[in-house]
């Protein structure tokens, strides 16, 4: 199986997962349950960690090996520690052990030029998505709808009681979650288009030759 293949395959399984996650997120925003609070809590606190999953790439190719291994890998994993100390599992440690090793895979692993140019487009597409959800949220704090994540629902069920992380994103969880609804939503679009322009450049270079 040559590399366009392979990449092929792995923009439609993001594909996959991102839907997976704005379902997952809508779910929650608008018909949450008191058995989803540790999970609200997980999205909320993601879509924090998720600054570092999109910019990390960038840093650690563009970074010195060395950086990347004494300095970035290090602080990057405090921060998912912190973060991971504050839901009642280990999703955000998972996440950070899975980017640190397909990351590693990049700094020793000798990918081609081409496969790491693709990989830091993306990751700079995936950043400016990021900070532009970030602008939703941030224009809109006080106007975006609450729909199931309200005050009431929230206080009811004692969630408030429950956060060992206090910010923005746990202490109003609809905001991290319409910002990953919005984030995951729109880099479906990015695949998408990605997949269908590579699809047809592929048959457009087997009919030249």
């Amino acid at each position: 199986m040559n590399l366009h293949a392979i990449w092929r395959i792995f923009a439609w399984t993001n594909i996959v997962i991102y839907a997976l996650l704005v379902y997952e997120m809508w779910r929650l925003w608008t018909v949450p349950t008191p058995a989803d609070l540790p999970r609200i809590t997980t999205f909320a606190l993601l879509m924090g960690f998720e600054f570092i999953l999109v910019h990390s790439a960038v840093f650690m190719i563009v970074f010195p090996r060395k950086v990347s291994v004494f300095f970035l890998i290090p602080v990057y994993g405090v921060v998912a520690l912190m973060l991971n100390s504050g839901t009642d599992n280990n999703v955000i440690l998972y996440l950070y052990l899975g980017l640190l090793f397909t990351r590693l895979r990049y700094l020793f692993g000798g990918a081609d030029a081409e496969h790491r140019s693709k990989v830091l487009k993306t990751s700079i597409i995936a950043g400016f998505i990021y900070l532009f959800s970030v602008a939703v949220i941030a224009l809109g704090e006080t106007s975006l709808p609450e729909k199931g994540l309200n005050k009431v629902f929230l206080t009811a069920n004692n969630y408030y009681e429950t956060l060992t992380v206090h910010g923005i994103f746990t202490e109003n969880p609809h905001l991290p979650i319409i910002m990953g609804i919005v984030y995951f939503s729109m880099l479906i679009g990015v695949e998408l288009f990605t997949s269908a322009r590579r699809f047809y450049l592929d048959k457009k270079n087997e009919g030249v030759t």
